[in-house]
């Protein structure tokens, strides 16, 4: 089984070894909806293979088919993704143009369309949070168990149970804290800083060291920063930009100035630039069960009274969650939009996308609010290398040590556009169009002659043996199969070919293809043979309430009927209305994309917030002690932090030794490969055990022999005494002695007679002695210290766990060391061997 973990690349990317594991990964989990979690998950769909099930929550998937549509729009509008250079073209006039073809190969980009956007994502099945599933198929046995990660709004921890491998956490970009529209991961709970019983102690957990070097500070002296920063720059009158993700970080931003902006009546507009803003919040405004922070379904909105007084239409808008109507923030999908409403002189803040830099709103903006002195450019977040917000990032960072003025610097970057044809460029267009059409035109003709001489050749050794007449309608038959063919779009035709090719094995005869003889006698010559039974089988999908409809299949066949049911003359209006309406739209004039280098000068300020929502690598060390995993995988970090982070856990005597940190496309193997049988217990075996009770188990040790299997191949466990005394009797009739059977269950007799199951927990060893009036207080890690006073004679004993799981009373022989030694007795399963 191969299990993929998020598609850890944004759409910008290279192919690593997605491309040549797609075809083989079973199942995917992805943990976040955004570009570096999703972005290369619909490519890798439509056109690498990728066809395995896919899970994740429900806001996981509506935000990041929402981020892989805004970043797909956006790059299709700017650039010529599917455009494939002719590796044999020289050009030497056009050099420069050479030189940007080259560097584009370099840079390479798998963007999808928005049809295989909306395609790949509809496949993934959403599961809610702590829901176990059971996979099946290959992965048959292993179940996985989402749980909240924090960061982002449906954000997940991974647990994977698998009866081979044990269990398995995945835990990328956590975030502990409670946020505005989020609360904190799951994996450390609020109170006491101890971890989720479900997530502790596995097998293996994986995690990033992405942040590891990295101290953050405290959240309430961040935001007041921001928004000091905010209020003063437009107090100056000037504006601040802001470079944002679309889909799950920006929400956290959008609560924070909108609460800003109705706490300070600020008249300044907060302008969104957004292709997809509007579905965006349509839909996290329907998902309150998913939010929590200050956005609380008890925190949503005003009074009843208040409530009767708003308006239906905005009712509407605000489908119940009255804490995200957001009525400061006007939404645009261009920038030219923004341009046309609000002048460039007037304060503003702009949050655009993407927070790269590298292309979209944000890059255009950028490339004219820089130059002004006075603005402000907020950074958010940190990109991946090679973009504009990296380069920013690292120029601020190394200002901030060498205090470096910005009024100086100089950026030279590429700004990519698509602008339309004017002059010989587009008369060039059009001539290329108009030969386009013509050779087109002549090899649809070309196809139906070669067409209609099969044909001829097929009619005429069918039709060899039968009078003239017969030919005379053959003829006829041949020159009106010549009049409709002339109308056939055989393109069309090879395409619809394919398609049905691919979905059934069934003979398939059309077309282009040489019609041969056949079994029945067809009385019209020049009929289409078609395949036999066009019949495609489809799985049906269920989920807990039975069969999953298909809406839209329904809403189709409801649009057909009612076209079916009404009039001609209805028909006909609205046919002709429809045909008005394709004519009154424009047709999108001809256009290239450019790609103009430009020199930018940094007049204005930069400065970064942490708005990331990530843990921080002090956060991260605290935490994975405490979780206490028997292996550890160390991923997504740079070199210095995954050695900072490892060098962090060996230093730590209660964490584990293994401790691994693969590289990209790096396979490692951990723990050992462990068969799996199923048995059946005897009646006799049954009635023979004796149970122990630990918390809500029962336990017991078994000791039998394997008998032949059943009918069913299932092999039945005996018990030993009734095996040995049928061996006694076989052996002693035969005249033997029967020392040799005693000598084989020496093995069995050297097990203790008793032995404890379970998992001490200090802490709840305390609560129980302190019930009882024994004070108890921990002196040191893994040492609880407990004190009794009898007869004015204090008694001390020591409790003591070491890293071996091994439990250790030290102390006087006492009533109090007794009393303890019964308690923890009690917190575990007695057993015994006999």
């Amino acid at each position: 089984m191969l299990t993929s973990l998020d598609c850890h690349s944004t759409i910008i990317t290279r192919k690593i070894c997605t491309y040549r594991l797609s075809p083989e990964i079973d199942v995917v989990l992805i943990s976040h909806g955004d570009l570096a979690h999703a972005g290369l998950y619909a490519y890798a769909h439509a056109h690498w293979g990728l066809s395995a099930t896919t899970y994740t929550t429900l806001p996981v998937r509506a935000t990041a088919r929402i981020a892989s549509l805004e970043e797909a729009m956006t790059l299709r509008s700017e650039e010529d993704v599917d455009h494939k250079p002719d590796e044999t073209e020289t050009s030497e006039q056009d050099t420069a143009q050479t030189r940007t073809r080259k560097a584009e190969q370099k840079r390479r980009i798998f963007v999808p369309t928005v049809e295989e956007v909306n395609s790949a994502f509809q496949s993934i099945i959403t599961l809610r949070y702590s829901q176990p599933t059971q996979l099946a198929g290959k992965c048959q046995g292993i179940t996985i168990t989402p749980f909240p990660a924090g960061h982002t709004i449906g954000g997940t921890v991974w647990k994977i149970r698998s009866p081979l491998a044990g269990t398995i956490v995945y835990a990328v970009n956590l975030n502990h804290l409670k946020e505005r529209h989020l609360d904190g991961s799951v994996l450390t709970l609020s109170t006491g800083g101890s971890v989720f019983e479900p997530l502790a102690r596995p097998d293996v957990l994986i995690t990033d060291a992405e942040r590891a070097l990295t101290i953050g500070g405290k959240r309430k002296e961040r935001d007041k920063m921001l928004i000091d920063l905010i209020t003063g720059t437009i107090a100056s009158g000037h504006s601040l930009l802001f470079p944002v993700d679309s889909s799950t970080r920006l929400l956290e931003l959008l609560v924070l100035t909108d609460q800003h902006w109705a706490y300070s009546r600020m008249r300044a507009p907060i302008c969104l630039i957004s292709r997809t803003a509007k579905e965006l919040l349509a839909f996290i405004r329907n998902m309150m069960e998913w939010l929590g922070g200050t956005i609380s379904k008890e925190d949503l909105g005003e009074s009843n009274k208040n409530q009767r007084r708003r308006r239906v239409d905005e009712d509407e808008e605000v489908m119940g969650a009255l804490a995200l109507r957001f009525k400061f923030i006007e939404i645009f999908s261009t920038p030219d939009q923004l341009i046309n409403k609000f002048s460039s002189r007037e304060p503003k803040l702009i949050l655009a996308v993407p927070a790269s830099l590298s292309h979209g709103s944000s890059r255009s903006l950028f490339s004219e609010f820089a130059g002004v002195e006075g603005n402000v450019v907020v950074l958010t977040e940190r990109t991946q290398q090679g973009t504009l917000n990296r380069y920013l990032m690292d120029r601020w960072e190394a200002a901030q040590e060498e205090t470096e003025k910005w009024q100086d610097g100089k950026i030279g970057e590429p700004l990519r556009s698509k602008i339309p044809l004017q002059g010989e460029e587009l008369e060039q267009f059009r001539e290329n169009q108009k030969l386009e059409r013509e050779q087109a035109a002549a090899r649809k003709a070309v196809a139906a002659r070669q067409q209609q001489i099969r044909d001829e050749e097929v009619e005429s050794s069918e039709s060899g043996s039968e009078d003239s007449d017969d030919s005379g309608s053959g003829e006829e038959a041949t020159a009106e199969i010549q009049d409709q063919m002339e109308g056939v779009d055989w393109t069309t035709l090879d395409q619809e070919e394919t398609g049905l090719k691919h979905q059934s094995f069934d003979i398939y005869l059309k077309g282009h293809q040489l019609k041969t003889s056949n079994f029945f006698k067809s009385q019209e010559s020049g009929a289409p043979r078609f395949r036999m039974f066009p019949f495609v089988e489809r799985k049906r999908r269920f989920d807990d309430f039975g069969e999953i409809i298909d809406v839209s299949s329904w809403l189709r066949k409801g649009k057909i009927m009612d076209q079916n049911a009404e009039s001609d003359e209805s028909k006909a209006r609205r046919l002709q209305k429809a045909e008005k309406e394709k004519e009154a739209q424009p047709e999108e004039a001809p256009c290239k994309f450019v790609t103009e280098h430009i020199s930018i000068n940094l007049r204005c300020k930069v400065m970064f917030v942490d708005l990331e929502g990530v843990h921080d690598g002090r956060a991260l060390k605290n935490i994975l002690p405490h979780v206490g995993p028997r292996r550890l995988i160390i991923v997504q970090g740079t070199e210095e932090a995954t050695e900072s982070l490892m060098d962090a856990c060996k230093s730590i005597k209660s964490m584990t030794n293994e401790v691994y940190t693969p590289k990209v496309g790096e396979m490692v193997r951990i723990g050992e490969n462990i068969e799996n049988f199923t048995v059946a217990l005897s009646d006799a075996l049954m009635s023979s055990i004796k149970m122990s009770q630990y918390e809500d188990n029962e336990i017991a040790f078994v000791k039998g022999k394997l008998t032949n299997p059943t009918s069913t191949g299932i092999y039945v466990l005996d018990p030993v005494k009734a095996t040995i005394k049928q061996t006694e009797d076989v052996e002693m009739a035969n005249g033997e002695d029967y020392t040799t059977v005693s000598t084989k269950n020496t093995i069995a007799q050297s097990l203790p007679r008793a032995f404890m199951i379970g998992d001490l927990k200090l802490t709840y060893l305390k609560v129980t002695l302190n019930r009882q009036g024994i004070s108890a207080e921990f002196a040191g890690e893994g040492i609880l210290v407990c004190r009794s006073t009898l007869d004015g004679e204090e008694d001390t004993v020591a409790v003591r766990k070491t890293r071996k799981g091994e439990v250790r009373v030290e102390g006087d022989a006492s009533n109090l060391f007794y009393t303890v030694r019964e308690e923890i007795y009690k917190l575990h399963a007695l057993v015994e061997t006999e």
